[in-house]
């Protein structure tokens, strides 16, 4: 009997306008938006690929150690096509810099972590915003007169009147109308995945596929929620009209309202610290820093006013990251030398200061999140999108394991530069050979052994001397994060949960409701 009563209810489906709209509306909005989708993903490819060149040519004109601070990039992936989440609003290029610890941090700014993360994570056409908002309305049009519509029709009372289980009619029902919601959603999936595949930039692997098939059952479950909150409506109401009216007001609520509102209500629970304050506290970090190397920089004018101390060039290396001297005197590498490596122990000691606080202001952030999480948790819209950009690697989580991996890289750079420094010291600072600094060339200038126009030649040869570049063969290359498909599934294993076990709560309530449903 269940199957005769799903046979006629999907057959029923098929043939109304509701089916149409659901097909249309699957069929024009969900390619268009993977379109757009496919587009924005390109653009971030490119500028993906013009960055990561740029900062490997970067490393290739480097001539001292205090230069080297690599930069490292976060490639987007592929299925944030599907799901962009947070692509968009967080740096995806991190510097290994020895002088500053790699943190979480919004292409706006710090400001920008601390926006409404519901309000960004659905922007227009984005194919996790379709899903979890227009086809979850299509789901309330489909069910919102399974039980009003028969009993208007008079039908509910002919099959009643049969020795028929209600559970049986209620389960026939049920699948009956997810079996009609499944045929245009899985339409939608095969059109999105066509136009992916169109473009030459997109590349799908196994595990993207395997990513796919998931995004596409979690969407059937989530669209199952939505139908059997349609059916327990339609089992507390009379007439298909106002279930309607009930209904919609439940969606928008459950959409939009909820997830917005909470993050407000979190952000006024557990405020974060002010921007300016944490500014404040920074800014009294880098003053304190800037007194103990005003200190070494004092002493270092001092003995260059009493002539102890003799440099012939001093100048920028081509990323202007690093100090660069040439020509100098032994005496003045010796005290450089020293003088470094009081300024490195400095500045990686505030370092892991500034650190602190800044990851001090993105923890108070991150509570606030939990609690927003927490508290639009009944919404299903918010754990729906949270997972599929959790499998899309698109969430926060992605960004902070990409960000984990750029502080493991700074402490190999770390660890590489202080091993090249311990075999040439100097190379801190200077590229002049080791023998070049021997002939005292200031001191040579001085007593007239070499003319100021020779010594310009030799400045100028300096220049485009190959072998005054750093030899970088050695140095450790950034690994990005790799996680797997279901590695990444089981950190929404709470989402994952609320949206099957909501299934569960809804059908048992709509279940509850029809015992007691009167079909006259």
């Amino acid at each position: 009997m269940i199957r005769t009563i799903a046979k006629r209810e999907f057959l029923s489906n098929l043939m109304s306008y509701k089916f149409a709209v659901g097909m249309a509306l699957c069929l024009i909005l969900l390619p268009l938006g993977t379109y757009v989708s496919t587009r924005n993903y390109h653009r971030r490819l490119e500028r993906y690929e013009l960055d990561r060149d740029a900062h490997q040519r970067e490393l290739t004109k480097l001539h001292v150690y205090s230069a080297l601070h690599p930069q490292v990039d976060k490639r987007p992936p592929v299925l944030s096509i599907i799901a962009e989440g947070l692509e968009e609003r967080l740096k995806s290029t991190v510097r290994a810099d020895r002088h500053r610890v790699p943190c979480l941090e919004g292409k706006g700014g710090r400001m920008a972590l601390s926006r409404n993360r519901y309000a960004q994570a659905f922007p227009s056409l984005e194919i996790v915003w379709l899903l979890a908002i227009i086809l979850s309305l299509v789901a309330v049009l489909f069910a919102h007169d399974t039980v009003t519509g028969d009993r208007e029709l008079g039908t509910l009372s002919l099959t009643l009147s049969n020795p028929v289980p209600r559970h049986q009619v209620l389960l026939g029902k049920y699948l009956g109308g997810i079996g009609s919601l499944f045929v245009p959603l899985l339409a939608g999936f095969l059109a999105v995945l066509v136009v992916m595949n169109l473009s030459a930039a997109v590349s799908l692997s196994a595990s993207d596929w395997l990513a796919i098939l998931i995004i596409f059952l979690l969407s059937l479950i989530y669209l199952s929620a939505f139908f059997l909150l349609g059916m327990t409506v339609s089992s507390l109401t009379r007439r298909s009209a106002t279930s309607l009216i009930i209904l919609l007001a439940v969606w928008v609520a459950l959409t939009e309202l909820l997830p917005n509102a909470s993050f407000f209500v979190a952000k006024n629970i557990m405020p974060v610290a002010s921007m300016e304050k944490t500014r404040t506290e920074k800014r009294a970090v880098e003053e304190q820093k800037n007194k103990e190397i005003s200190k070494i920089w004092e002493t270092a004018q001092q003995r260059a006013q009493r002539g102890e101390l003799h440099i012939l060039l001093n100048k920028r290396d081509n990323n202007e990251k690093g100090q660069l001297f040439r020509f100098i005197s032994p005496e003045t590498a010796e005290f450089l030398k020293d003088a470094f490596g009081e300024f490195e122990t400095i500045e990686v000691k505030y370092a892991d200061k500034m650190a602190w606080q800044d990851q001090s202001y993105v923890r108070q952030l991150e509570r606030q999140w939990w609690l927003a999480d927490i508290l639009s948790a009944p919404s299903l819209a918010r754990p729906f999108s949270s997972t599929v950009r959790a499998l899309a690697g698109t969430d926060v989580e992605a960004f902070k394991s990409f960000v984990e991996k750029a502080r493991q890289y700074r402490l190999e750079v770390l660890a590489f530069v202080e091993a090249q420094v311990t075999s040439n010291p100097y190379r801190f600072f200077t590229d002049d050979p080791v023998e070049e600094i021997q002939k005292d060339w200031p001191r040579a200038l001085r007593e007239e052994r070499i003319s100021r126009a020779e010594l310009g030649e030799k400045m100028k040869t300096a220049d485009g001397d190959p072998r005054r570049l750093l030899d970088l063969t050695s140095m450790p290359r950034f690994s990005p994060p790799k996680e797997g498909v279901l590695e990444r599934l089981s950190r929404r294993w709470r989402d994952l949960t609320i949206l099957l076990l909501s299934n569960v709560g809804l059908f048992l309530l709509a279940f509850s409701l029809f015992l007691r449903y009167d079909p006259r």
